[in-house]
C-alpha cells in the first residue's frame, strides 16, 4: 500500500516511481491520493498489505495532517503488515517523519530506511527509491510472498 499527500507532485513523483520499480518486481502496488481517494479503499488495502509505504510533504514543521490521519488509521486497524517505510519532501527544516514513526510503533513493523528529499527528487534520490524497491523486494521474499 503506497497511500501519499503531495502538495507540490514531488512525493507524487516519488510514489510513482517506487510503484513502477515494485510492480516490475513482481509485487502489486496500490497507491491511495490521501486527499482525494476514498477512506474506505485504503482501509481495505492497509489490513491486507504486506508493506505499506506512506508518503507525505511537509506542513510547517512536521508531516501533512493527512498523512498522520492516515498513520492513525493503520495504527487502529492493526493490519497484517510487516514492513513499512516513509517518503517524503519539503521546502525547509522540520521533523518530517518522527510522529508518523511513533505512530506505527505499536504495530512493530520492520522499518525500511525512509527517503526524505528537500524539493524535487534527484538522481541520487531515484537511486535511492531503486534500493527501497530492492528491499521490499527482499523482505516480500524473506517471508515467501514473492
Amino acid at each position: 500500500a503506497l497511500p501519499y499527500v503531495s502538495m507540490y507532485e514531488s512525493t507524487k513523483e516519488m510514489v510513482d516511481y517506487l510503484s513502477e520499480k515494485l510492480n516490475a518486481k513482481g509485487i502489486d502496488t496500490f497507491k491511495f491520493d490521501i486527499v482525494d481517494d476514498d477512506l474506505g479503499d485504503l482501509a481495505m488495502a492497509l489490513v491486507d498489505a504486506a508493506t505499506i509505504v506512506l508518503g507525505t510533504s511537509m506542513v510547517l514543521a512536521g508531516p501533512h495532517p493527512m498523512a498522520v490521519n492516515v498513520a492513525y488509521l493503520a495504527a487502529v486497524l492493526r493490519p497484517k503488515a510487516k514492513f513499512a517505510s516513509l517518503l517524503g519532501s519539503y521546502g525547509w527544516g522540520g521533523n518530517l517523519f518522527g510522529l508518523i514513526a511513533d505512530m506505527l510503533k505499536p504495530l512493530k513493523l520492520d522499518l525500511i530506511e525512509p527517503l526524505q528529499v528537500k524539493g524535487k527528487p534527484t538522481a541520487e534520490d531515484f537511486e535511492k527509491l531503486d534500493e527501497m524497491a530492492e528491499q521490499i523486494y527482499e523482505k516480500h521474499k524473506s517471508i515467501g510472498i514473492i
